[in-house]
């Protein structure tokens, strides 16, 4: 009975970059005015009664969920029915029924206030009054729920590492659940002797996981010593939050008139990617977009794409740690020993990485407006982070900085456009939107996300303390360190979307529309180019292998030659 579509919106939104404190009835308010907004708008774009507008959404899921919301009637009963029908707001709805509350002495609404009966609006306190009365005449009884009793995977990913890894090497068979979607697939999980990464020459088996092993016949000389040495191999790796893992709620989720048997269809494996996207990301993106229609669509360029094309010595060698949620004190305290290019988890040889640390907001964002770490504590974590590293990593990294970004382009570009929920009668904007966030304490970022002009710019100027605090570290660590060269390519993200908006385009081109926040798939590809760039201008990218053409002969017979970004 506790199985339904209301616990998988909530499964959706519980797996969002926020934190789960939060008030008013937080996650699980949101999820009820989610289902309850789109249960109402597909009644009136199909004209059909709100009973069986419930049963055509629980029908599109994908099975077993199509049974599980079926029960979703039977749960509230004919009450809840009969406040559907009475066109009572989804915010009114969600608070009668208990799911969401006034811990700090309102309700939170996302969508209009209903009418008084002279037509106007009703007041924030004559809404309070009149929820307080349903709640008294209807006497809903509040249920309680565990997402993990029904998608237990997407519980058991906390640490972040891969949930199916049989030899404990840090890689996987199974792409999702912090699998090869994440880091190169490892190519034999019962031996952690191989994995993506390992220095080793293959002459009979591929213990580096990049294809290439053998050796060859004329020369008597193993492919990869012959292919691969000296030509500057390395791997990817980056370290950073939601924006790294390209975190993305599709659209289609929140809009009525767009349900269809589609939508769904990867909904479990979205769930157990903790809905990112690191296959399509900037830095780690490989995979083509084609494969996740109609949930993402777009253009897909990334730092991986480019570095195994200068050298396909690189095939399969890449890591996507990207947390939601995470910030420097993420960094320092977990996500760096969770790199699996380290001596720690593995003593056998290992490649050199190019590695990025791109903690871009979430020192500055919190589901309040005050900042998590202060500039101080920021540098503190960064320059841990980095010693850290330098004790473990292999010798011959590049370890590239990447500071906070200025997030008042959200706001400025988003506050008067209409949000996917609203779409229907155009009654949801992005300002109230972020205004209703922050009213549960739910959003990703308080601080940019917010209808104060003088909160925005005071969570800018703090940003651009802690991103100033980066020079200094190179500065400090230069010559100190042993196995890391250490690089900051200024404000190199403010840097591509200034670029882009100077050419003509908008803000609200490059942002995820369900959460108003993140960089959708343009906005990725767009980074991917402008960092990479970046990145060759400073110097750390290596000439092309000159044997690539011999190794795509050999190993990659079918591949085609890129020679420009894929869309």
């Amino acid at each position: 009975m506790k199985k339904t579509l209301f616990a998988l919106f909530s499964a959706v939104l519980l797996t969002a970059p926020t934190a789960f404190a939060a008030v008013n009835g937080g996650v699980n308010c949101a999820a009820c005015t989610v289902l309850v907004g789109l249960a109402e708008q597909t009644s009136q774009l199909q004209a059909v009664p709100i009973t069986k507008a419930l049963s055509k959404v629980c029908s599109l899921l994908p099975s077993p969920l199509d049974y599980t919301c079926s029960t979703l009637i039977a749960w509230y009963g004919p009450n809840l029915i009969k406040m559907l029908e009475d066109k009572y707001t989804p915010d009114v709805v969600c608070s009668t029924i208990g799911m969401c509350t006034n811990e700090n002495g309102r309700y939170c609404n996302v969508f209009p206030a209903p009418k008084a009966a002279t037509g106007r609006r009703l007041l924030q306190s004559e809404l309070d009054k009149e929820i307080e009365a349903l709640k008294i005449k209807y006497n809903f009884k509040n249920y309680k729920f565990n997402v993990c009793d029904w998608i237990p995977n997407i519980c058991n990913i906390g640490e972040h590492k891969p949930v199916f890894d049989s030899d404990g090497d840090l890689c996987a068979n199974y792409g999702p659940l912090r699998g090869h979607n994440w880091r190169g697939r490892d190519c034999d999980d019962n031996h952690n002797s191989i994995f993506p990464g390992r220095f080793d020459y293959d002459i009979g088996a591929d213990n580096n996981c990049n294809g290439i092993f053998g050796v060859d016949p004329v020369t008597n000389v193993p492919y990869e010593k012959q292919f691969c040495e000296g030509t500057g191999q390395m791997g990817v790796a980056i370290l950073g939050d939601s924006a790294t893992a390209h975190f993305r709620i599709p659209p289609n989720y929140f809009v009525a008139s767009n349900l269809t048997y589609n939508t769904f269809k990867h909904l479990i494996t979205n769930l157990e990617n903790e809905l990112d996207f690191p296959m399509l990301s900037w830095s780690t993106g490989h995979t083509p977009v084609s494969d996740y229609d109609p949930d993402v669509e777009g253009p897909i360029d990334s730092i991986y794409m480019r570095l195994r094309e200068n050298n396909l010595c690189n095939n399969n060698d890449f890591q996507n740690i990207g947390v939601n949620g995470a910030d420097s004190s993420s960094l320092r305290n977990n996500l760096s020993k969770i790199l699996s290019r380290d001596k720690r988890i593995s003593p056998l040889p290992q490649k050199p990485l190019l590695l990025y640390m791109a903690m871009i907001g979430n020192d500055v964002c919190s589901s309040r407006t005050k900042s998590r770490n202060t500039p101080e504590q920021y540098h503190d974590n960064v320059l841990a982070t980095v010693l850290d590293l330098d004790a473990n990593v292999p010798a011959g990294t590049k370890m590239v900085l990447i500071g906070l970004v200025d997030g008042r382009i959200l706001y400025n570009s988003m506050h008067d456009k209409i949000h996917p929920l609203g779409s229907t009668n155009k009654d949801v904007t992005y300002e109230a939107f972020y205004d209703y966030l922050n009213c549960l304490e739910v959003s990703p970022c308080s601080g940019w996300m917010n209808s104060n002009e003088t909160i925005r710019n005071a969570t800018s100027a703090t940003a651009k303390a802690m991103r100033d605090k980066l020079p200094h570290i190179v500065e400090k660590t230069r010559g100190k360190l042993q196995n890391i060269e250490l690089f900051y390519l200024g404000d190199v993200i403010d840097d591509a979307l200034n670029a882009y908006l100077a050419n003509g385009g908008h803000g609200s081109d490059l942002i995820e529309p369900a959460d108003g926040f993140h960089p959708n798939q343009l906005g990725q590809f767009m980074l991917a180019q402008y960092i990479w760039n970046a990145t060759v201008s400073a110097g750390i990218i290596p000439p092309a292998n000159p044997n690539n053409d011999k190794i795509r002969q050999i190993f990659f017979p079918n591949e085609i030659k890129v020679s420009t970004p894929i869309a």
